[in-house]
């Protein structure tokens, strides 16, 4: 009997240990694979996108707003051209100036749509081929409305070209002393009419490497922020400069035509612009009491550099000012 009632009680064990196996592989057949998941914003992108492109196939379709074709053709460039996979850095931007043709009551037919469109790709591949770099990408597209009337809308495309760079900043060497401004180039003579102590800062902040980066694209765009040097004094007095009281360039001199930023001032105003650019606005920056220019829910997209230079009484004031230009980042299917 007793043999009996282990033999029972093996082949029970047996059928639970069967049973349990076959619930932990239905279990593994029924969870989600680790499939790119999208968010709802990014969902509502890819259908309208989706059904965009199947409208402008028919002849019979509603002509749309400005606004919306605007937004229709910048942001099927951005999923469509515009996509990176890597983290990447800027190297030129180009402009592009259009004609979009409306049905004379301000409104756009998608066949005005489509030919303009096609356009802009047609130019984007002669850029591509201009400035002669086989690894260049277009990173960024944004349409800005110029004009219009009732007949026609004129329109720029500004065009960010990069390529795949995934690394730091390139620091400033013992070399490296440059002229304020006005493509004066470095002191030692080379890069004269090509670069200067602005244009070096403001390439080396457009390498976007160094926030949280993934495969996609950028869209809707938001309105830009500006950054003067009044907006962040040097409170600690850490500016390797004496004459200078700010996180960013201002200088009151009486040197003419352009005064020279040394490597060691350029390594500061490059860190303190990095915080600058990628600190919430409700936040704090390093070495300031001010808070940063980073809106939350958006990612650095790229920043623009100019060079400020005006007689005062007793000299010029010299002045690096910037645009830090944000935007959302999606990573959505292409749209069929």
């Amino acid at each position: 009997m007793k043999k009996l009632l282990y033999v029972l009680i093996i082949i029970g064990l047996t059928m639970a240990l069967l049973y349990s196996c076959k619930k932990d592989t239905d279990k593994m057949q029924k969870e989600p694979t680790n499939e790119q998941q999208y968010t709802d914003y990014e969902w509502e992108i890819y259908y309208r996108l989706q059904a965009y492109k199947h409208n402008s196939s028919l002849k019979s379709s509603n002509p749309i707003s400005l606004d919306s074709a605007e937004w229709y053709m910048e942001t099927q460039f951005n999923v469509e051209e515009a996509t990176t996979i890597e983290p990447y850095s800027l190297i030129q931007k180009d402009s592009t100036y259009y004609t979009l043709i409306l049905n004379g009551s301000g409104m756009v037919e998608l066949s005005s749509m489509n030919t303009m469109y096609n356009e802009i790709l047609d130019d984007v591949d002669s850029i591509e081929y201009v400035i002669s770099n086989p690894e260049a990408i277009p990173v960024f597209a944004h349409l800005e409305l110029l004009s219009k009337d009732e007949n026609e809308a004129e329109m720029m495309l500004v065009l960010g070209i990069g390529n795949y760079f995934s690394g730091y900043y390139a620091p400033f060497y013992d070399i490296d002393d440059w002229y304020y401004g006005n493509n004066l180039g470095r002191t030692d003579g080379e890069y004269l009419y090509l670069s200067d102590a602005g244009q070096e800062l403001g390439k080396r902040i457009n390498n976007p490497f160094f926030q949280y980066f993934q495969p996609g694209a950028y869209v809707e765009p938001r309105e830009s922020v500006e950054v003067r040097y009044d907006d962040y004094p040097d409170i600690y007095s850490l500016n390797p400069e004496s004459n200078v009281g700010y996180l960013t360039y201002y200088e009151v001199s009486t040197s003419f035509p352009s005064p020279v930023l040394e490597n060691e001032e350029l390594t500061f105003y490059l860190n303190n612009l990095h915080n600058i650019v990628y600190t919430y606005d409700d936040q704090t920056v390093a070495n300031s009491d001010q808070p940063g220019k980073h809106p939350p829910g958006f990612v650095f997209e790229y920043l623009t550099t100019w060079t400020d230079t005006d007689p005062i009484t007793g000299g010029y004031y010299y002045e690096h000012a910037f645009t830090i230009h944000y935007a959302t980042r999606v990573n959505i299917p292409l749209p069929q």
